[in-house]
Formats: C-alpha cells, structure tokens, sequence
C-alpha cells in the first residue's frame, strides 16, 4: 500500500536543534549589551534635561536675591563650630524647592547610592531636625559658588557679577556629599595656566567625592557625567585619571582625595598663569 508522504513532518535533529540554540545566544549576547547602553542613553538624557532645570532654577534663585548665589557651607561634626542637630535648617535642595516644585528632579536614576548628609540641616524634605529624610539627593552646588569651605555661621555669598566666565564654570553636578571639592591642574599638559576641575575622591575611602558608588573614574555614563554650567547651560564630560598629577600644590594630594576629575568642568577657570595653585580653596572662592 502506497503511502502518502505528505503526512509526515520531518523532524529536528539534535545537532539541528543545538545550533539553533546557539545562534540565538549569539544573538542575545550581540543585542542585550545594545539594549543596555541603550537605556543608559536614555538615562543619560533624562539626567542631562534635570541638571540643566537645576541649573536654571538657581539662575531664577539669583533674580530674587539681588544676583547672589545660595550659600550652603559645610555644617557637621568636624565644622568649627561643629553642628549636629540641624541647627543650620533646611537642605539647599528645599530652599531651591519653590522654583522647581519637584524633589525627583535633584536625583539621577542612575546613582541609587544613600546619599550622604550634614547633620548640621534638615534631612531633605524635613521640616524640621528630627524629621527623616523624604526624597535623596544626588547632585551637590560647585563649593566655590556655594561658600561650602567658608565658616557655617559667616559664609557671605557668591555674586553673579564675580564669575567672569559664566560658560566655563560649572554650577550643578553629580555628588554624594551635599559639597563638591576641586582639584587644580594645568589647562593643557605642559600649561601654566592652572585652573581648579571638579574632584573624584576613591570610593574605597568615603570621602563622598566620588559619585556613583564605587564605579569611580567610570562616571555615571559612559565613563562620565552631566554637569550644569553658570550661564544655563548643560553638558555631558568623562572622566580623567590624572588625580595626583604634578602641579596640583593642594596640601594633601593622596589618591584616595584626588583620585581624578572631570575634562573641561572647571569649578574656577585660571586660579594662575605661573603654575600656581592656591593652598586654600577658600582663596579661590567667589
């Protein structure tokens, strides 16, 4: 009796089967890495849209306080005078609250560390010192803007008028601690021209310098980060491993406080033209 072929599949082989496995992995390796460098694009940019509204908001600050800068001096136990119970009151970021009326928005989602905070204020979102914290805050003030070095009692404040390169001095990035620290190198290899970058501490040592928990020199994104500028601008830079290069006269130069810093983000652009660095960040303070 004739049988009718048509009846009958042929079926996969084993050998068949397995490399059909294989050319999926294959595929899946070649795409999940795109898929993923994809959504940090992605965050990237959101992050990129919130530190420039940051940035702006303070600009907006500057308007209502006849053109000074929010002063944020470092308050905690090691201040002089130390303080420890919220004593200076509410967290830069609530101040700056009524002109951007988003907490989300001074959080990148691409840093879920547990920031750190001064006891001397308010946790973020308290009202008052013993109330716990109601959102995280992951960008910090360019300390040289914010008179983070000055006494917590007596900081004075930054003017609009006293930064003479708005387009090359940063204002907002990303942070642990609520201040940034700076480190002074030449403007170009060989330069003496010296100019103080906006400083990553290791992550090992918990200085808070650092961002991003300990991913270190490899930034945020990509081997960088998002940073607000003075005159309203935002833009993405990587990170430079030259944290303890010749030329930086800062007191203390261990990598452990200079581990690197970021290209083009200067916190203070031409502190000399002799090659030079100021001992005291304070002397380069606005």
């Amino acid at each position: 009796m004739l049988t009718n072929k048509s009846q009958f599949h042929k079926a996969f082989t084993l050998i068949e089967l397995l490399v059909v496995i294989a050319i999926i992995a294959i595929i899946a390796a070649i795409l999940f890495p795109v898929f993923a460098r994809a959504k940090d694009a992605g965050k990237r940019t959101v992050d990129l849209s919130q530190i420039k509204q940051v940035g702006l908001a303070n600009i907006i600050y500057l308007s209502d306080f006849d053109n000074a800068y929010l002063s944020f001096p470092y308050a905690d136990t090691w201040s002089t005078p130390g303080y420890s119970g919220g004593q200076k009151g509410p967290y830069w970021t609530d101040r700056m609250m009524p002109y951007v009326k988003n907490s989300q928005i001074f959080q990148t989602t691409s840093n879920s560390d547990v920031a750190f905070y001064p006891r001397g204020y308010w946790q973020p979102g308290g009202s008052g010192p013993t109330d716990t914290r109601k959102y995280r805050v992951t960008y910090a003030i360019n300390h040289l803007i914010s008179h983070a070095d000055f006494h917590p009692d007596r900081p004075g404040s930054a003017s609009e008028s006293s930064i003479n390169d708005m387009a090359g001095t940063v204002l907002i990035g990303p942070q642990q601690q609520p201040f940034t620290f700076s480190t002074c190198q030449p403007d170009s290899p060989g330069s003496q021209t010296m100019s103080l970058f906006w400083n990553i501490s290791d992550p090992r040592e918990g200085y808070g310098f650092e961002l991003f928990g300990q991913k270190g020199l490899e930034g945020g994104f990509f081997g960088g980060a998002n940073f607000a500028f003075t005159d309203g601008h935002a833009k993405f830079a990587r990170t430079v491993n030259a944290g303890t290069a010749v030329g930086d006269l800062y007191v203390y130069q261990g990598r452990d406080l200079f581990m690197g810093y970021f290209a083009g983000i200067r916190t203070r652009a031409e502190v000399s033209t002799n090659g030079t660095c100021p001992m005291d960040r304070r002397e380069a303070a606005f």
